[in-house]
């Protein structure tokens, strides 16, 4: 009888006690991984968007940076007008837009140069240009510049013929530049706009009120998703006699032809997904005030991360 005592099991009130134990583990276990996976998810999401952030600002950078070089003509003080910045803005707090225009300089795209030693001269009232090597890079339709160091001319809807290539009017002189390191040469001209568009799910533009989501566009090809807001400011220099030092940043629209030193981007940037452990982001943002005011956006309340990030830029031209 002693024996059979011994070998007796729990209690019920000893197993109700065991149970209440292993939940209070079990849910310390749970909230450390969700714990753990709200900040895996918040780090992501932070890292995520500061990458698109400094991506697209870099990428922007590199063609701001580039505007307004035509060859060695990019000497000029005065480029032609329809290929400077050229900012749009956008009316009560939508995005602007910036179209950038230079000569195409990947290495590998074609080009017609004069040299000393080169057999292809630019001359005066030349419009036929044959065997030259196109490279896929050049279309009927195309825009060239021809420069050399005393000026350039930009040439429209030019004709490609396999390797042949027409100007739609002949060239106003010769240029050559002789014995000078910098040769004369013929580009085509590429001209892009910066702008901000709306994506669905399966990443098609999408221009409706309410996208998926917002993205950078550099003509019609998407830099970078997650772009919700652009703001463009452009420093002036107002000092009597200049001292090329912007002293103010103002909208395209009150430039007023003082001398542009500088280009300001301001980017609003938010997450791509929405995680539900986010609370519901309510705010309104203030994007880059400047002399006449402050541009304030309220995007739709959702439970998406958002920051503002902002980077200046000295073009080549104003």
């Amino acid at each position: 009888m002693n024996r059979i005592a011994k070998n007796r099991g729990f209690s019920l009130v000893e197993l109700m006690v065991a149970m209440v134990i292993s939940l209070f583990l079990l849910a310390g276990v749970l909230s450390i991984m969700i714990n753990s996976k709200k900040t895996y998810n918040t780090q992501s999401d932070v890292n995520r968007l500061q990458e698109n952030a400094r991506y697209a600002l870099e990428f922007m950078a590199r063609d701001i940076r580039m505007n307004g070089y035509f060859g060695c003509s990019g000497n000029i003080p005065e480029p032609p007008a329809d290929y400077t910045l050229q900012a749009t803005n956008g009316a009560n707090g939508a995005s602007d837009s910036l179209r950038i225009s230079s000569v195409d300089t990947v290495a590998d795209h074609w080009i017609v140069r004069q040299t000393v030693a080169n057999a292809t001269p630019l001359t005066n009232g030349r419009t036929t240009f044959t065997n030259i090597n196109l490279a896929g890079h050049l279309a009927t339709g195309d825009s060239v510049i021809v420069s050399d160091c005393l000026g350039l001319e930009v040439h429209t809807r030019v004709t490609v013929n396999g390797t042949t290539l027409t100007l739609n009017e002949g060239l106003s002189r010769d240029f050559d530049n002789g014995t000078q390191t910098a040769a004369a040469e013929m580009r085509r001209l590429v001209s892009y706009t910066y702008r901000i568009s709306g994506l669905d799910e399966a990443g098609n533009e999408d221009g409706s009120a309410n996208p998926f989501v917002r993205a950078l566009f550099r003509g019609n090809e998407v830099v970078v998703e997650g772009v919700e807001n652009m703001q463009l400011r452009y420093g002036i220099d107002t000092d009597t006699p200049e001292d090329l030092i912007p002293n103010r940043y103002v909208t395209a629209n009150n430039i007023n032809n003082l001398p542009v030193n500088s280009l300001r981007i301001t980017l609003l940037m938010t997450t791509i997904e929405q995680r539900p452990d986010v609370d519901l982001n309510t705010d309104t943002f203030v994007l880059d005030p400047d002399d006449h005011g402050t541009t304030a956006f309220d995007p739709v309340d959702d439970h998406r991360r958002r920051r503002v990030f902002s980077m200046t830029v000295q073009p080549r031209n104003g």
